[in-house]
């Protein structure tokens, strides 16, 4: 009996689809998963056919020599039930294929994670080979690895008892914000999904000073849950939006969201300092299109002009968004000119050799 059971063409079928159609999508090149389906060791010939059946075992092999692979842990031997599910569900002539899968990261290689959000899109749009039609995949994870794969339209955020999904009729992001996040969401940055407060900021000398200025005066980023988003560049709006919804009157996302920008306006000494230009009379100063401001572009409505600027960098904050201008040029300077750059009392000059001290006050 075991021997006709492991030798049915049923059994043989099933083993050959989960090989083919499904642990070869979820494998590493150089580290393939392959399963066999056997009756384990116990009972007698005799044993009735449903105890028989109850031993049925579905284990992992080498790929290479077919030997049983002892150091499979369990994040692969979930991959190999995922790849069951899947072909059951796939096989089903009619009714609503529904795959649920609980923190599929748990025990699971980081690459082995892509691989599977991989996999389980193919299986979504049902292109998995030899299934009927395509699964409905819902899946919960507290992992910034497969959050960062999975397109953002398709993420919901759950917070307390409320659910908010990130599809584009939800949110303020507009279409090129999907797109560009699509590209530079990153697993860094996905953080932000499972943060308790989130700082967004524009470079490396933000993301490096704040954590240890929060701990100099008694705020620890970690230990309140506070994740920091280096964007690189000026996209802070387009992560910030993520936070928004659309409707005014739906309840919005408790998590406040904090978005550091640079002013950009050099005092009127750097761009010779900077070698941007030779004097005032170098034609740099009277172009318009230099990719620098300094004070005196603003003439005698400096004060005004810079505010104005610090009004339309805060125009689209609301609900948990709030955005925060540096004072004159950029964090750095500020931090600079309001004392980390003191005079030294034993020889002219400042106690920093940076651009910034040399410009302060």
């Amino acid at each position: 009996m075991r021997h006709s059971i492991k030798h049915h063409a049923g059994v043989g079928s099933a083993q050959d689809a989960i090989n083919k159609q499904y642990l070869t999508s979820l494998s590493l090149r150089g580290d393939d998963l392959q399963s066999k389906i056997d009756v384990s060791e116990g009972g007698t010939e005799s044993a009735r056919l449903r105890q028989i059946l109850e031993r049925l075992e579905l284990g992992l092999l080498d790929a290479t020599t077919g030997d049983p692979k002892g150091r499979y842990g369990l994040g692969s031997n979930n991959l190999l039930f995922m790849a069951c599910e899947l072909l059951l569900l796939g096989k089903e002539p009619e009714g609503l294929p529904l795959l649920l899968i609980e923190e599929p990261e748990a025990h699971l290689h980081p690459q082995r994670q892509l691989r599977l959000m991989d996999f389980l899109r193919q299986a979504a749009e049902g292109a998995i080979e030899g299934a009927n039609h395509s699964v409905q995949v819902l899946l919960s994870t507290h992992s910034p690895n497969l959050a960062s794969k999975i397109p953002l339209a398709n993420l919901v955020l759950l917070q307390g008892r409320r659910a908010f999904p990130l599809a584009s009729n939800q949110t303020l992001l507009e279409a090129g914000d999907y797109r560009f996040l699509e590209r530079f969401l990153d697993v860094t940055k996905a953080n932000l999904f499972f943060a308790h407060g989130v700082l967004i900021v524009e470079g490396d000398a933000e993301a490096i000073l704040l954590p240890a200025l929060a701990k100099l005066i008694g705020n620890d980023l970690t230990e309140h849950g506070v994740s920091i988003v280096n964007v690189g560049g000026k996209g802070l709006r387009r992560f910030s939006r993520i936070f928004q919804r659309k409707e005014p009157d739906a309840p919005t996302i408790d998590v406040p969201v904090a978005c550091l920008a640079d002013i950009d306006v050099m005092p009127d000494c750097a761009p010779a300092i900077l070698g941007l230009v030779e004097g005032d009379d170098d034609m740099r100063w009277q172009t318009g299109k230099r990719r620098w401001k300094a004070v005196r572009d603003f003439g005698d409505n400096a004060e005004q002009g810079e505010r104005a600027l610090r009004d339309r960098l805060k125009e689209n904050d609301g609900q948990s968004v709030r955005t925060f201008v540096a004072d004159h040029w950029t964090l750095e300077y500020d931090l600079a000119r309001c004392g980390l750059a003191l005079p030294c009392p034993d020889r002219k000059g400042w106690t920093t050799g940076s651009h910034h001290s040399m410009l302060a006050p």
